[in-house]
């Protein structure tokens, strides 16, 4: 019998939270602003929300977030109750016809994710990516495959619906493909930061 054994795989967490309509609501009445890039570059690369802390206003939202991140962090992480999360900047992302997002991750925070108001199919697909040469069988070298699979492959696609929450770790690249409808995208995106932490022993003891 031959047995392969998965170590430290990249998990990312997908869940179904119906759309309220008072949370549509907000979204369209929120003011939004175009991305900058410098020198005056506009780039189809969506619109947000002015407001960087959308979930202060949408508190049941951000109770139901909260208790989705908690199943994720300490049923499948394991992590202890010692080490707390909280938010520390949400809003919402605006994606007109012919608009996607470029490849980036995000910094300074530990989890990262996107909820998905509005949101179907040819509507944009979001892709995790990871360096080719950063696999799991020989870093620094790229290798060429028969057929992907989830050991080998270096970029995953999921096609989100209207109340999908995904939540995966900040450095992890990510992508959202064009929005091929003449239907608006919005999405909620956020990220979270240790809050009121305490872990380890003596000097290797660490408090935020």
């Amino acid at each position: 019998m031959k047995t392969i054994h998965e170590i430290k795989p990249i998990s990312i967490f997908e869940t179904f939270l119906p759309v309220q309509d008072n949370w549509m609501q907000y979204v369209l009445d929120s003011f939004y602003h175009q991305r900058t890039y410098g020198a005056d570059e506009e780039r189809d690369d969506g619109i947000f929300s002015a407001n960087k802390f959308v979930l202060n206003d949408l508190p049941n939202l951000k109770f139901l977030i909260l208790q989705e991140f908690e199943l994720y962090i300490r049923d499948y992480f394991k992590i202890k109750k010692c080490i707390s999360f909280d938010f520390i900047n949400s809003w919402i992302n605006f994606h007109p016809p012919q608009h996607s997002c470029h490849l980036h991750n995000h910094c300074n925070s530990i989890f990262s994710g996107v909820y998905y108001l509005s949101n179907d199919k040819n509507m944009g697909d979001i892709t995790f990516h990871t360096d080719p040469f950063d696999n799991n069988i020989a870093k620094g070298f790229e290798f060429e495959f028969d057929e992907w699979t989830d050991s080998n492959c270096y970029s995953y696609k999921i096609s989100p619906k209207s109340g999908t929450l995904i939540i995966f770790p900040s450095y992890l690249k990510h992508s959202v493909s064009k929005n091929m409808t003449d239907v608006n995208r919005f999405s909620l995106a956020f990220n979270l930061f240790f809050k009121n932490s305490k872990w380890g022993k003596e000097h290797n003891q660490i408090e935020i």
